[in-house]
C-alpha cells in the first residue's frame, strides 16, 4: 500500500501557546492557552467536513463563553475564520487520500472494495495554519487559576471561558 499521511492537525500558536477566538456574537478576539481542552472544537469542525459514518463518536459538544460579552456558544463557534478554512482544507486532503487508496484498492480484479483505508507514515503536502501573532495581553481567571488573553485596551470585567464566572468586578 502507498505511503500516506497528514501530520496532527493543530492550529497556529503563538510564542506563549495560546490559540485565537472570536466571539459569534461580538466579534472580539481573545485566546485561550491551546491543549486537550480545545481539541472537539477542531474535531467537530473536521467532522462535518469529512464525510463519515460515525459521527456519533464525537461527542456532545463543549460549551464557551466570550470573556468580554458573555455570550455561550459550542467551541467550534468560536473558532476563527481562518482556522475553520485551514480544518476545512486538512478534511479535503483526508477525503482524497482515502478515496485514493479506495479506489485503488476496490480496481484489483477479484478484490471486494476495502472498508477501511490504513495510512502509514510519509510525507503529505498540507496546508499550513495561519501564523499567530503575539498582540494580547495575559489576564488570570480567578475561577480557575488559567491564564486566558485578551485586547490590551479592555480594562473592564471580564467572563471565564469555561464556566462564564465574572472576573475583575
Amino acid at each position: 500500500m502507498a505511503r500516506m499521511s497528514i501530520e496532527a492537525l493543530e492550529l497556529a500558536r503563538d510564542t506563549r501557546g495560546f490559540v485565537r477566538r472570536t466571539c459569534p456574537a461580538c466579534a472580539r478576539s481573545f485566546k485561550l492557552a491551546g491543549g486537550p481542552m480545545e481539541e472537539p472544537a477542531v474535531q467537530a469542525v473536521f467532522a462535518a467536513a469529512l464525510q463519515h459514518a460515525n459521527a456519533d463518536e464525537i461527542g456532545d459538544p463543549i460549551r464557551r463563553f466570550c470573556p468580554y460579552c458573555g455570550h455561550g456558544a459550542s467551541a467550534e463557534a468560536f473558532l476563527t475564520g481562518a482556522q475553520r478554512r485551514y480544518i476545512e482544507a486538512r478534511a479535503r486532503l483526508a477525503a482524497g487520500l482515502l478515496r485514493d487508496v479506495i479506489l485503488r484498492e476496490s480496481s484489483r480484479p477479484g478484490q471486494r472494495p476495502p472498508t477501511f483505508a490504513p495510512l502509514r507514515a510519509g510525507p503529505v503536502p498540507a496546508p499550513v495554519p495561519p501564523p499567530e501573532p503575539d498582540d494580547l495581553r495575559m489576564a488570570r481567571l480567578l475561577c480557575c487559576g488559567e491564564q486566558i488573553k485578551l485586547k490590551p485596551s479592555w480594562r473592564e470585567p471580564y467572563f471565564c471561558p469555561h464556566c462564564r464566572a465574572r472576573q475583575g468586578a
